[in-house]
Protein backbone atom coordinates (compact mmCIF):
# COMPACT_ATOMS: atom_id res chain seq x y z
CA UNK A 1 0.00 0.00 0.00
CA UNK A 2 0.90 3.88 -0.06
CA UNK A 3 2.98 4.71 2.66
CA UNK A 4 2.65 8.28 3.98
CA UNK A 5 5.56 10.34 4.17
CA UNK A 6 6.76 12.25 7.53
CA UNK A 7 8.74 15.30 8.36
CA UNK A 8 9.90 16.23 11.62
CA UNK A 9 6.96 18.48 12.17
CA UNK A 10 3.90 16.12 10.83
CA UNK A 11 3.26 14.27 7.58
CA UNK A 12 3.62 15.50 3.39
CA UNK A 13 -0.19 14.97 1.95
CA UNK A 14 -0.81 12.20 -0.50
CA UNK A 15 -3.06 13.15 -3.52
CA UNK A 16 -5.56 10.53 -2.76
CA UNK A 17 -5.91 12.42 0.91
CA UNK A 18 -6.13 15.75 -0.93
CA UNK A 19 -8.66 15.19 -3.66
CA UNK A 20 -11.37 11.90 -3.65
CA UNK A 21 -10.63 9.96 -6.69
CA UNK A 22 -12.61 6.95 -8.68
CA UNK A 23 -12.02 3.57 -7.16
CA UNK A 24 -11.96 2.21 -10.39
CA UNK A 25 -10.30 4.37 -12.80
CA UNK A 26 -7.68 6.56 -9.92
CA UNK A 27 -8.92 10.00 -11.63
CA UNK A 28 -9.98 12.82 -9.39
CA UNK A 29 -14.26 12.38 -9.10
CA UNK A 30 -15.57 16.03 -9.38
CA UNK A 31 -19.01 14.97 -7.82
CA UNK A 32 -17.49 14.54 -4.64
CA UNK A 33 -15.35 17.25 -4.98
CA UNK A 34 -18.14 19.90 -5.47
CA UNK A 35 -19.50 18.04 -2.36
CA UNK A 36 -16.31 18.51 -0.67
CA UNK A 37 -16.20 22.19 -1.73
CA UNK A 38 -19.82 22.87 -0.55
CA UNK A 39 -19.27 21.43 3.06
CA UNK A 40 -15.91 23.52 3.29
CA UNK A 41 -17.73 26.47 2.56
CA UNK A 42 -20.26 25.69 5.09
CA UNK A 43 -17.67 25.18 7.76
CA UNK A 44 -15.94 28.50 6.17
CA UNK A 45 -19.03 30.54 7.51
CA UNK A 46 -18.73 28.79 11.38
CA UNK A 47 -14.76 29.88 11.14
CA UNK A 48 -15.68 33.53 9.78
CA UNK A 49 -18.02 33.88 12.73
CA UNK A 50 -16.08 32.37 15.42
CA UNK A 51 -12.86 34.34 14.66
CA UNK A 52 -15.14 37.55 15.11
CA UNK A 53 -15.96 36.31 17.98
CA UNK A 54 -12.88 35.41 19.44
CA UNK A 55 -11.68 39.23 18.28
CA UNK A 56 -14.74 40.54 20.66
CA UNK A 57 -13.41 38.25 23.16
CA UNK A 58 -9.93 39.84 23.27
CA UNK A 59 -10.71 43.45 22.52
CA UNK A 60 -14.30 44.34 23.40
CA UNK A 61 -14.60 43.26 27.16
CA UNK A 62 -12.46 45.38 28.70
CA UNK A 63 -13.09 49.20 29.74
CA UNK A 64 -10.40 50.43 28.14
CA UNK A 65 -10.95 52.29 24.90
CA UNK A 66 -8.05 51.99 24.00
CA UNK A 67 -8.13 48.09 23.45
CA UNK A 68 -11.85 48.56 22.23
CA UNK A 69 -10.44 50.49 19.62
CA UNK A 70 -8.54 47.69 18.04
CA UNK A 71 -10.85 45.63 17.23
CA UNK A 72 -11.23 46.15 13.98
CA UNK A 73 -7.75 44.87 14.23
CA UNK A 74 -8.67 42.32 16.06
CA UNK A 75 -11.00 41.00 14.04
CA UNK A 76 -8.20 41.13 10.71
CA UNK A 77 -6.14 38.99 13.30
CA UNK A 78 -8.19 36.04 14.13
CA UNK A 79 -8.92 35.79 10.12
CA UNK A 80 -5.74 35.72 9.57
CA UNK A 81 -4.77 32.74 12.27
CA UNK A 82 -8.03 30.81 11.14
CA UNK A 83 -6.25 30.88 7.67
CA UNK A 84 -3.21 30.09 8.45
CA UNK A 85 -3.69 27.65 11.31
CA UNK A 86 -6.41 25.97 8.70
CA UNK A 87 -3.78 25.99 5.59
CA UNK A 88 -0.77 24.55 7.44
CA UNK A 89 -2.41 21.72 9.14
CA UNK A 90 -4.71 21.28 6.17
CA UNK A 91 -0.81 20.34 4.22
CA UNK A 92 0.48 18.57 7.21
CA UNK A 93 -1.49 17.54 9.83
CA UNK A 94 -2.52 13.49 10.17
CA UNK A 95 -6.23 14.04 10.01
CA UNK A 96 -6.81 15.03 6.21
CA UNK A 97 -10.61 16.60 7.25
CA UNK A 98 -9.52 18.25 10.53
CA UNK A 99 -9.97 21.92 10.75
CA UNK A 100 -7.85 24.40 13.10
CA UNK A 101 -9.35 27.71 14.05
CA UNK A 102 -9.11 30.23 16.91
CA UNK A 103 -10.52 28.97 19.68
CA UNK A 104 -12.60 31.17 22.46
CA UNK A 105 -10.68 29.63 25.63
CA UNK A 106 -7.87 30.98 24.47
CA UNK A 107 -9.27 34.36 23.59
CA UNK A 108 -10.38 34.89 26.79
CA UNK A 109 -6.66 33.83 27.93
CA UNK A 110 -5.51 36.91 25.42
CA UNK A 111 -8.13 39.58 27.07
CA UNK A 112 -7.27 38.72 30.45
CA UNK A 113 -3.54 39.31 30.00
CA UNK A 114 -4.68 42.78 27.53
CA UNK A 115 -6.69 44.04 30.16
CA UNK A 116 -4.10 43.67 33.17
CA UNK A 117 -1.33 45.28 30.21
CA UNK A 118 -3.64 48.30 30.04
CA UNK A 119 -3.98 48.89 33.78
CA UNK A 120 -0.03 48.85 34.46
CA UNK A 121 -0.43 51.39 31.08
CA UNK A 122 -3.02 53.23 32.36
CA UNK A 123 -0.52 56.35 32.61
CA UNK A 124 1.45 55.58 29.19
CA UNK A 125 -1.53 54.93 26.94
CA UNK A 126 0.23 55.21 23.38
CA UNK A 127 2.14 52.21 24.87
CA UNK A 128 -0.77 49.72 24.90
CA UNK A 129 -1.98 48.74 21.36
CA UNK A 130 2.06 47.31 20.62
CA UNK A 131 2.14 46.05 23.86
CA UNK A 132 -1.25 44.28 23.58
CA UNK A 133 0.22 42.96 20.23
CA UNK A 134 3.61 41.82 21.58
CA UNK A 135 1.69 40.15 24.66
CA UNK A 136 -0.41 37.84 21.62
CA UNK A 137 2.87 37.15 19.56
CA UNK A 138 4.86 36.59 22.39
CA UNK A 139 2.24 34.25 24.02
CA UNK A 140 1.12 32.51 20.79
CA UNK A 141 5.23 31.78 19.77
CA UNK A 142 5.67 30.54 23.82
CA UNK A 143 3.05 28.09 23.13
CA UNK A 144 4.29 26.93 19.66
CA UNK A 145 7.67 26.12 21.30
CA UNK A 146 6.46 24.38 24.24
CA UNK A 147 3.99 22.35 22.07
CA UNK A 148 6.55 21.02 19.96
CA UNK A 149 9.09 20.40 23.03
CA UNK A 150 6.18 18.63 24.53
CA UNK A 151 5.59 16.75 21.38
CA UNK A 152 9.34 15.61 21.03
CA UNK A 153 9.89 15.04 24.62
CA UNK A 154 6.94 12.18 24.15
CA UNK A 155 4.91 13.64 27.06
CA UNK A 156 1.55 14.05 24.69
CA UNK A 157 -0.22 10.83 26.34
CA UNK A 158 0.59 12.19 29.75
CA UNK A 159 -0.71 15.76 29.46
CA UNK A 160 -4.08 13.47 29.11
CA UNK A 161 -3.33 13.04 33.11
CA UNK A 162 -3.71 16.05 34.15
CA UNK A 163 -6.04 16.63 36.88
CA UNK A 164 -9.49 15.93 35.97
CA UNK A 165 -10.98 18.67 38.71
CA UNK A 166 -8.87 21.70 37.29
CA UNK A 167 -9.36 20.67 33.40
CA UNK A 168 -13.34 20.38 34.51
CA UNK A 169 -13.06 23.81 36.29
CA UNK A 170 -11.11 25.45 34.02
CA UNK A 171 -13.85 24.70 31.19
CA UNK A 172 -16.65 25.70 33.44
CA UNK A 173 -14.50 29.26 34.63
CA UNK A 174 -14.37 29.90 30.53
CA UNK A 175 -18.76 29.29 30.40
CA UNK A 176 -18.61 31.87 33.32
CA UNK A 177 -16.63 34.21 31.35
CA UNK A 178 -18.27 33.69 28.06
CA UNK A 179 -21.56 33.87 29.66
CA UNK A 180 -20.73 37.08 31.72
CA UNK A 181 -19.19 38.48 27.90
CA UNK A 182 -22.42 37.74 26.34
CA UNK A 183 -24.44 40.02 28.96
CA UNK A 184 -21.95 42.59 29.03
CA UNK A 185 -21.65 43.02 24.83
CA UNK A 186 -24.97 42.48 24.30
CA UNK A 187 -25.96 45.40 27.12
CA UNK A 188 -23.51 47.59 26.93
CA UNK A 189 -23.27 47.65 30.47
CA UNK A 190 -19.93 46.43 31.85
CA UNK A 191 -20.06 43.88 34.88
CA UNK A 192 -18.21 43.50 37.97
CA UNK A 193 -17.26 40.45 39.21
CA UNK A 194 -20.82 38.79 38.14
CA UNK A 195 -23.26 41.39 38.25
CA UNK A 196 -23.72 44.58 36.53
CA UNK A 197 -22.27 47.80 38.08
CA UNK A 198 -25.72 49.64 37.02
CA UNK A 199 -28.78 47.78 37.37
CA UNK A 200 -30.44 50.83 36.20
CA UNK A 201 -28.48 50.52 33.23
CA UNK A 202 -29.30 47.23 32.47
CA UNK A 203 -32.94 47.15 32.54
CA UNK A 204 -33.57 50.43 30.66
CA UNK A 205 -34.92 49.56 27.35
CA UNK A 206 -31.72 50.32 25.29
CA UNK A 207 -30.28 47.19 26.95
CA UNK A 208 -33.56 45.20 27.59
CA UNK A 209 -34.67 44.65 23.98
CA UNK A 210 -30.98 43.39 22.76
CA UNK A 211 -30.92 41.04 25.91
CA UNK A 212 -34.51 39.41 25.25
CA UNK A 213 -33.39 38.80 21.56
CA UNK A 214 -30.27 37.25 23.09
CA UNK A 215 -32.49 35.44 25.30
CA UNK A 216 -34.58 34.28 22.12
CA UNK A 217 -31.51 33.18 20.01
CA UNK A 218 -29.73 30.93 22.94
CA UNK A 219 -33.08 29.29 23.33
CA UNK A 220 -33.53 28.49 19.19
CA UNK A 221 -29.87 27.15 19.19
CA UNK A 222 -30.49 25.05 21.78
CA UNK A 223 -34.29 24.07 21.07
CA UNK A 224 -34.01 24.77 17.28
CA UNK A 225 -32.05 21.69 16.16
CA UNK A 226 -34.01 19.18 17.31
CA UNK A 227 -37.49 20.65 16.33
CA UNK A 228 -36.47 20.94 13.12
CA UNK A 229 -35.41 17.04 12.88
CA UNK A 230 -38.55 16.23 14.05
CA UNK A 231 -40.45 18.66 11.83
CA UNK A 232 -38.41 16.99 9.15
CA UNK A 233 -37.36 13.31 9.94
CA UNK A 234 -36.78 12.27 6.35
CA UNK A 235 -34.65 14.86 5.13
CA UNK A 236 -30.72 14.22 5.28
CA UNK A 237 -30.39 17.85 4.58
CA UNK A 238 -32.00 19.68 7.46
CA UNK A 239 -30.07 16.91 9.83
CA UNK A 240 -26.86 18.24 8.70
CA UNK A 241 -27.46 21.80 8.64
CA UNK A 242 -30.12 21.84 11.55
CA UNK A 243 -27.31 23.46 14.13
CA UNK A 244 -26.12 25.87 11.66
CA UNK A 245 -29.57 26.91 10.31
CA UNK A 246 -30.56 27.77 14.05
CA UNK A 247 -27.31 29.87 14.50
CA UNK A 248 -27.80 32.18 11.66
CA UNK A 249 -31.29 32.84 11.48
CA UNK A 250 -31.26 35.10 13.89
CA UNK A 251 -29.10 36.69 11.94
CA UNK A 252 -31.65 36.78 9.27
CA UNK A 253 -34.64 37.70 11.16
CA UNK A 254 -32.96 40.70 12.66
CA UNK A 255 -32.10 42.03 8.37
CA UNK A 256 -35.56 41.69 7.96
CA UNK A 257 -36.59 43.87 10.70
CA UNK A 258 -34.59 46.53 10.42
CA UNK A 259 -35.44 46.29 6.40
CA UNK A 260 -39.10 46.12 7.37
CA UNK A 261 -38.79 49.23 9.76
CA UNK A 262 -36.61 51.12 7.21
CA UNK A 263 -33.54 51.26 9.68
CA UNK A 264 -30.49 51.53 8.39
CA UNK A 265 -27.18 50.19 10.35
CA UNK A 266 -25.95 53.79 11.74
CA UNK A 267 -29.27 54.26 13.47
CA UNK A 268 -28.82 50.39 14.96
CA UNK A 269 -25.19 51.49 15.99
CA UNK A 270 -26.27 54.58 16.94
CA UNK A 271 -28.92 52.57 19.56
CA UNK A 272 -26.73 50.34 20.62
CA UNK A 273 -27.41 46.93 18.56
CA UNK A 274 -24.35 46.79 16.50
CA UNK A 275 -20.40 48.18 16.83
CA UNK A 276 -19.93 51.69 15.34
CA UNK A 277 -18.79 51.24 11.46
CA UNK A 278 -14.69 51.17 10.91
CA UNK A 279 -13.03 52.69 8.02
CA UNK A 280 -12.43 49.79 6.26
CA UNK A 281 -8.36 48.91 5.83
CA UNK A 282 -5.98 47.24 3.37
CA UNK A 283 -5.24 43.55 4.78
CA UNK A 284 -1.88 44.85 5.17
CA UNK A 285 -2.63 46.99 7.61
CA UNK A 286 -2.23 43.75 10.25
CA UNK A 287 1.57 44.26 9.75
CA UNK A 288 1.95 47.65 9.38
CA UNK A 289 -0.64 49.39 11.82
CA UNK A 290 1.34 49.05 15.18
CA UNK A 291 5.25 47.81 15.33
CA UNK A 292 6.45 45.66 18.27
CA UNK A 293 9.53 48.18 18.83
CA UNK A 294 7.10 50.61 20.70
CA UNK A 295 6.49 47.99 22.97
CA UNK A 296 6.67 47.42 26.13
CA UNK A 297 9.08 44.50 26.33
CA UNK A 298 9.62 44.88 30.22
CA UNK A 299 5.91 44.12 30.91
CA UNK A 300 5.62 42.00 28.29
CA UNK A 301 8.31 39.42 30.00
CA UNK A 302 6.37 39.72 33.32
CA UNK A 303 3.56 38.00 31.91
CA UNK A 304 5.60 35.23 31.40
CA UNK A 305 3.81 33.09 34.38
CA UNK A 306 0.02 34.20 33.06
CA UNK A 307 1.13 32.29 29.40
CA UNK A 308 2.31 29.23 30.96
CA UNK A 309 -2.02 28.89 31.53
CA UNK A 310 -2.12 29.29 27.91
CA UNK A 311 0.50 27.04 27.26
CA UNK A 312 -1.35 24.03 29.19
CA UNK A 313 -4.68 24.72 28.17
CA UNK A 314 -3.41 24.95 24.12
CA UNK A 315 -1.90 21.45 24.96
CA UNK A 316 -4.57 20.21 26.54
CA UNK A 317 -6.93 21.14 24.19
CA UNK A 318 -5.35 19.66 21.45
CA UNK A 319 -4.97 16.18 22.76
CA UNK A 320 -8.78 16.37 23.76
CA UNK A 321 -9.78 17.46 20.36
CA UNK A 322 -7.78 14.84 18.98
CA UNK A 323 -9.69 12.23 21.34
CA UNK A 324 -13.07 13.54 20.57
CA UNK A 325 -12.40 13.82 16.74
CA UNK A 326 -10.82 10.11 16.61
CA UNK A 327 -13.73 8.68 18.95
CA UNK A 328 -16.48 9.71 16.81
CA UNK A 329 -14.29 8.33 13.72
CA UNK A 330 -12.31 5.66 14.78
CA UNK A 331 -11.08 4.59 10.97
CA UNK A 332 -9.70 7.28 8.52
CA UNK A 333 -12.23 8.58 5.87
CA UNK A 334 -11.70 7.28 2.04
CA UNK A 335 -8.34 8.29 0.77
CA UNK A 336 -6.44 7.80 4.03
CA UNK A 337 -3.74 5.40 3.36
CA UNK A 338 -3.57 3.88 7.16
CA UNK A 339 -6.86 4.32 8.02
CA UNK A 340 -7.12 2.32 11.23
CA UNK A 341 -3.46 3.40 12.50
CA UNK A 342 -3.66 5.22 15.86
CA UNK A 343 -3.01 8.88 15.82
CA UNK A 344 0.33 10.13 17.80
CA UNK A 345 -0.11 12.53 20.30
CA UNK A 346 3.29 13.41 20.30
CA UNK A 347 3.16 13.96 16.46
CA UNK A 348 -0.25 16.15 16.84
CA UNK A 349 1.29 18.86 19.40
CA UNK A 350 4.26 19.19 16.94
CA UNK A 351 2.59 20.19 13.97
CA UNK A 352 0.53 22.23 16.07
CA UNK A 353 3.15 23.88 17.71
CA UNK A 354 5.03 24.76 14.75
CA UNK A 355 2.09 26.34 12.94
CA UNK A 356 1.49 28.38 16.13
CA UNK A 357 5.17 29.83 15.71
CA UNK A 358 4.14 31.00 12.49
CA UNK A 359 1.52 32.57 13.12
CA UNK A 360 3.28 34.28 16.34
CA UNK A 361 5.52 35.67 13.96
CA UNK A 362 3.06 37.06 11.95
CA UNK A 363 1.05 38.52 14.51
CA UNK A 364 -1.24 35.78 14.91
CA UNK A 365 -3.03 33.38 17.85
CA UNK A 366 -2.61 30.16 18.73
CA UNK A 367 -5.08 27.75 16.90
CA UNK A 368 -5.81 24.20 17.04
CA UNK A 369 -8.18 21.44 16.39
CA UNK A 370 -11.56 22.63 16.36
CA UNK A 371 -13.91 19.68 17.56
CA UNK A 372 -17.42 20.83 16.45
CA UNK A 373 -16.43 21.80 13.16
CA UNK A 374 -14.41 18.79 12.38
CA UNK A 375 -16.85 16.48 13.24
CA UNK A 376 -19.39 18.24 11.32
CA UNK A 377 -16.92 18.84 7.89
CA UNK A 378 -16.65 15.06 7.63
CA UNK A 379 -20.09 14.28 8.27
CA UNK A 380 -21.33 16.68 5.87
CA UNK A 381 -19.38 14.96 3.06
CA UNK A 382 -15.72 17.09 3.75
CA UNK A 383 -13.54 14.06 3.61
CA UNK A 384 -10.32 14.94 2.15
CA UNK A 385 -8.05 18.02 2.13
CA UNK A 386 -9.81 20.08 -0.52
CA UNK A 387 -12.57 20.53 2.33
CA UNK A 388 -10.34 21.93 4.90
CA UNK A 389 -8.72 24.08 1.96
CA UNK A 390 -12.05 25.51 0.83
CA UNK A 391 -12.92 26.42 4.26
CA UNK A 392 -9.77 29.19 4.47
CA UNK A 393 -10.46 30.01 0.54
CA UNK A 394 -13.66 31.12 2.18
CA UNK A 395 -12.18 33.33 5.43
CA UNK A 396 -9.57 35.07 3.15
CA UNK A 397 -12.09 36.36 0.97
CA UNK A 398 -13.53 38.81 4.27
CA UNK A 399 -9.35 38.79 4.79
CA UNK A 400 -8.05 39.70 1.59
CA UNK A 401 -11.49 42.54 1.00
CA UNK A 402 -11.35 43.64 4.33
CA UNK A 403 -14.85 43.98 5.00
CA UNK A 404 -15.96 45.80 8.16
CA UNK A 405 -18.09 42.44 9.19
CA UNK A 406 -18.24 43.67 12.71
CA UNK A 407 -20.22 46.67 11.51
CA UNK A 408 -22.71 44.25 10.24
CA UNK A 409 -23.09 41.83 13.18
CA UNK A 410 -25.56 42.20 16.26
CA UNK A 411 -24.53 42.30 19.09
CA UNK A 412 -26.79 39.94 20.53
CA UNK A 413 -25.82 37.27 18.08
CA UNK A 414 -22.35 37.54 18.70
CA UNK A 415 -23.78 37.21 22.62
CA UNK A 416 -25.51 34.64 21.24
CA UNK A 417 -22.97 32.51 20.47
CA UNK A 418 -20.72 33.22 23.20
CA UNK A 419 -23.85 32.03 25.96
CA UNK A 420 -24.61 29.02 23.87
CA UNK A 421 -20.66 28.05 24.58
CA UNK A 422 -20.92 28.91 27.43
CA UNK A 423 -24.35 27.26 29.19
CA UNK A 424 -22.78 23.85 27.73
CA UNK A 425 -19.40 23.76 29.18
CA UNK A 426 -20.96 24.96 32.72
CA UNK A 427 -23.35 21.88 32.19
CA UNK A 428 -20.68 19.94 31.47
CA UNK A 429 -18.89 20.51 34.60
CA UNK A 430 -22.58 20.96 36.89
CA UNK A 431 -23.61 17.68 36.09
CA UNK A 432 -19.71 16.02 35.82
CA UNK A 433 -20.61 15.06 39.51
CA UNK A 434 -22.18 11.55 37.76
CA UNK A 435 -18.50 10.67 36.22
CA UNK A 436 -16.36 11.63 39.15
CA UNK A 437 -18.14 9.46 41.83
CA UNK A 438 -19.21 10.09 45.47
CA UNK A 439 -18.05 10.63 48.98
CA UNK A 440 -18.56 8.72 52.00
CA UNK A 441 -20.59 11.77 53.29
CA UNK A 442 -23.95 11.37 52.94
CA UNK A 443 -27.20 14.43 53.25
CA UNK A 444 -30.70 13.54 53.10
CA UNK A 445 -30.36 9.95 52.48
CA UNK A 446 -28.35 10.81 49.75
CA UNK A 447 -24.55 10.52 48.86
CA UNK A 448 -22.43 13.98 48.13
CA UNK A 449 -20.49 14.39 44.98
CA UNK A 450 -16.58 13.30 45.76
CA UNK A 451 -13.86 16.36 46.01
CA UNK A 452 -12.99 16.50 42.84
CA UNK A 453 -16.44 18.11 42.55
CA UNK A 454 -16.29 20.80 44.71
CA UNK A 455 -12.56 21.50 43.54
CA UNK A 456 -14.11 22.10 39.86
CA UNK A 457 -16.64 24.41 41.43
CA UNK A 458 -14.19 26.08 43.41
CA UNK A 459 -12.19 26.94 40.34
CA UNK A 460 -15.23 28.43 39.25
CA UNK A 461 -15.44 30.81 42.28
CA UNK A 462 -12.04 31.68 42.86
CA UNK A 463 -12.18 32.86 39.04
CA UNK A 464 -14.99 34.86 39.05
CA UNK A 465 -13.51 37.13 41.73
CA UNK A 466 -9.95 36.79 40.42
CA UNK A 467 -9.02 35.83 37.14
CA UNK A 468 -8.70 32.70 34.63
CA UNK A 469 -5.30 32.33 35.84
CA UNK A 470 -5.96 31.98 39.63
CA UNK A 471 -8.64 29.80 39.44
CA UNK A 472 -6.19 27.49 37.34
CA UNK A 473 -4.01 28.21 40.04
CA UNK A 474 -6.12 27.22 42.73
CA UNK A 475 -7.68 23.80 41.40
CA UNK A 476 -3.93 22.73 41.40
CA UNK A 477 -2.78 23.41 44.55
CA UNK A 478 -6.14 21.53 45.61
CA UNK A 479 -5.79 18.77 43.39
Amino acid sequence: GVVKPRTWFGYLPLWQETFPLNPDTGKVDFVRVAANMIAGAIIGIRQTLSAIVSATLVFTTTDNPVITEMFPFGISMMWWSTIAGSLFYGVFGRLQYNTNATQEVCAILYGAMASKAAVRLADDPERIPPTVLALIATGTVLTGVCSVLFGKLGVGKFMLSFPTPVTSGFLGTIGFFLIKQALQITSGVPFKYFYPVSFGDFVAPRSAFPLMSLFAMVMFMRRGPKLLSSAFPSNATVKKLAGLICQLLPLGVFYVVICFLRVDLDECSDAGWTYPSQAPKVFTSLWTTYKLSDADWQLVVSFLPDMMSLVLLSALCTMTGVLGITGKFPSGPDGDPAPDDVTDFDVELTTVGVGAVLTGLTNGVVTFHRLGSSIQLRSDGGTHRIAVLTSACFVSIFFFSSVPLGHFVPKFFLGGLFMGSGVSFLEGVFYSYKSMGSSAMVLFGRKLPSAHYWIALACIAVAAFTSPFDGIGVGLVLS
